[in-house]
C-alpha cells in the first residue's frame, strides 16, 4: 500500500499507532540522530542539514520503493514514497543499509510525511530528518543521492516565521528533485497545495529536472513546462500490475519528452 491510499492524515496515524503499537528505537535515544550530524553543513535561519547537488545527471530508468528493494532492477532509484514505517529501518539505521545502497547506485532522500493536519512543529521536524539522513548518506561516499522536495500547506512552502520556505532549506538549486503526487491529486484542497507548492519549488530552486513520482495533472504541470525538465514514473502498485518495471514516463507531451532526453544524455 502506497503512503496515501489508506493513511490520509497524521491524526489517522495515531489512531493506526495506538492499534498496532510498533516497539522501535525513538528518536530521541540518539538525540535526533546526533550521530548523523557529524560534519553536517548546517544552512539558513532554520539550520537544516544542506545537500549537495546529485553528482549525475543520468535519469534512473525506474523508481523502486524502499520496502521493495530486492525487487530493484538495473537503473532504478530506490524512493521513499510509501507509509513510513515501511523505511523506519533505513531512516533508524541509515549506517546499515550504506551498502546496500552503494549497490544500487542512485537513491532518493526519504519521503518523511509532512501533512497539513501535523501541529507545525512536527512538520520541519520531519524535513529536519529527511534531510540529515541525505547528508549523512552523502558523507559516506553515496554521491548519487537526489534529495526528495516534500510540503504541506503554506507554512511549509511560502516564507513562515522566517523569509526562507522551510519545504526547500538546504536543497541544492538548479539541481535534480524527486516529487511525490501519489494521493495528492484526488480532492481540490490536496491539488491546490500540490498546485501552489509546486510553483513554489520551482521559483525558489529552479530546478533542471522535477521526477514525479506517481501523477502529473495537466493543470498542475503544464504551466511549467518551459522551465524544467519532468520525468514521469508510476507508483509501485501500476508498474507491477502494467508490467513497465524499468523504463521511465517522459512527459506530458513532446516538449516534456524531449527535456528528459536532453537531461539523459548528459
Amino acid at each position: 500500500m502506497e503512503k496515501h491510499d489508506y493513511e490520509a492524515s497524521w491524526r489517522g496515524r495515531l489512531h493506526q499507532t495506538r492499534e498496532r503499537p510498533i516497539r522501535r528505537r525513538n528518536v530521541v535515544d540518539d538525540g535526533f540522530f546526533s550521530w548523523m550530524a557529524n560534519g553536517a553543513r548546517f544552512t539558513g535561519t532554520w539550520e537544516m542539514p544542506a545537500i549537495e547537488a546529485c553528482s549525475s545527471t543520468k535519469i534512473p530508468l525506474g523508481a523502486v520503493p524502499f520496502s521493495q528493494l530486492k525487487k530493484r532492477l538495473p537503473g532504478d532509484c530506490i524512493v521513499f514514497f510509501e507509509n513510513d514505517p515501511l523505511f523506519a529501518d533505513a531512516l533508524l539505521g541509515a549506517d546499515k543499509f550504506l551498502a546496500s545502497l552503494r549497490e544500487a547506485g542512485c537513491c532518493a532522500t526519504p519521503d518523511c510525511s509532512v501533512y497539513r493536519d501535523m501541529p507545525f512543529a512536527i512538520q520541519p521536524a520531519n524535513i529536519y530528518l529527511s534531510r540529515l539522513w541525505g547528508s549523512y548518506v552523502q558523507s559516506q561516499g553515496i554521491a548519487s543521492l537526489i534529495p526528495t522536495c516534500r510540503w504541506g500547506d503554506e507554512r511549509t512552502y511560502e516564507p513562515y516565521l522566517t523569509d526562507e520556505p522551510v519545504a526547500f532549506v538546504g536543497l541544492p538549486k538548479k539541481s535534480m528533485y524527486w516529487v511525490g503526487t501519489y494521493g495528492l491529486c484526488q480532492n481540490r484542497e490536496n491539488r491546490r497545495h500540490l498546485e501552489a507548492g509546486l510553483a513554489a519549488m520551482i521559483e525558489y530552486l529552479q530546478p533542471r529536472t522535477i521526477l514525479v513520482y506517481g501523477s502529473m495533472p495537466h493543470s498542475v504541470f503544464d504551466p511549467h513546462l518551459h522551465k524544467c525538465s519532468f520525468v514521469l514514473y508510476p507508483d509501485w502498485v501500476t508498474r507491477c500490475h502494467s508490467g513497465i518495471r524499468r523504463e521511465a514516463s517522459r512527459g506530458l507531451d513532446a516538449v516534456l519528452t524531449q527535456g528528459a532526453e536532453e537531461t539523459n544524455r548528459g
